[in-house]
Formats: structure tokens, sequence, C-alpha cells
């Protein structure tokens, strides 16, 4: 548990030094993935949440708020391509996902977001939920600093076939906020792809 708390240092404290316009973090160890190699006492440079520069010995500005992680590794932030952050708590019954409210499942999705971040995920892929833009809400209250957690890519209303999936509840398309629509027309998937975009 020490060794996972020291290597997420980078991703997880750089969030707390957002407000400042510029950042240096020292690394004792930086994993370097595209030499292979692990890097000692490096300097990391963020300027406006942009790394702009990572070398040894760099010089670090004087108005620069600085992260010492001297005694720790320091590492790429990871990317998730499969998650379902903004689906809430997970349940073993999937069907209890329509007992809830779009407010008790967005709540609940909150601590998802924050776990993943300090689990060492920076980006995710959100690839679906059952009640329509919650996760759209989601990476818009990261986005602004509402909340901890992972920059997100999110389906928003994901398209998909009427009784194809294997889920007992594969008639929910997660379309609306309240219960979902099955695409039982083809006019309707078509209308899904247009609203999308005008939700985020």
């Amino acid at each position: 548990m020490k060794t996972c708390r020291r290597v997420f240092g980078l991703w997880f404290l750089c969030a707390t030094a957002a407000a400042a316009q510029v950042t240096a973090i020292k690394a004792g160890r930086l994993v370097d993935v595209d030499s292979g190699t692990l890097l000692t006492d490096q300097v990391i440079l963020i300027r406006d949440s942009r790394i702009t520069a990572v070398g040894k010995s760099l010089a670090v500005p004087a108005d620069a708020a600085v992260i010492d992680l001297s005694a720790m590794t320091v590492l790429p932030g990871l990317i998730d391509c499969h998650t379902h952050l903004a689906d809430g708590a997970h349940e073993t019954e999937p069907l209890k996902q329509l007992t809830k409210t779009a407010a008790q499942v967005a709540l609940e999705s909150v601590p998802n977001a924050r776990l993943t971040l300090e689990s060492g995920f920076t980006t995710v892929r959100d690839v679906g939920v059952h009640r329509a833009f919650n996760d759209v809400a989601l990476r818009d209250a990261i986005a602004r600093g509402d909340i901890i957690g992972p920059r997100m890519f999110v389906a928003g209303a994901y398209i998909t076939i009427f009784r194809r999936c294997r889920s007992p509840h594969r008639h929910r398309t997660g379309y609306y906020a309240t219960v979902g629509f099955a695409l039982r027309r083809s006019k309707q998937p078509v209308a899904g792809t247009r609203e999308n975009p005008l939700a985020g």
C-alpha cells in the first residue's frame, strides 16, 4: 500500500497544485516509458496544466509551486479505455439501477472518479451509463474542478441494438434520465446520434 501511495504522486498532487500557473515536481525516480528506463533526480515543469519540460537539474522558476517527491517514484498517468464511472455504486443485481434516481446515481459516482484517479488513471473512456448523460455531468464537474477525478471521454446516450445484448437489462439503452428507451424503429438511432452532440 505504501508503494502505491508513493507511485501515484505526480497525477494526484498536480491536481492540488492546479491553481498555480507554474508547478515544478522534483522526482527522485521517474519512469521513462519511451526508453524503458528509470531516471533519477528529475525535475518536471508544468505550465497551465501542461508538462513543458522534463530533465535533470532544470532551472525552477522563482514563482513556481514546488512539489517535492524526491523520495518517491513518479510515472505517467495511466489510461483506462473501458470504464463505467458514472453508473454509481457497483451492484451485483444490474436491474437495481432502475430503482434509483439519476441524482442518486450521480452522487454515488463521485467516489468512483476520485478512486480511479488515486489509483493512477488520469484519463478514462467511459463507455456507457444507465442514466443518460450522467457521464457528461461527471466529466464536466471534474473539468470545472468541482470534484476530483480523471479526464473523461464519455459516450453520453450510447447507441445499441434491441434484444442483442447478453445482460438481463438488454432492452435498456440509458437514453433517457428515467428509464431508457428501446431502439425498435430505424429512426430512433438516428435521433440518438443527433441528440448526443447537443448534450456535450
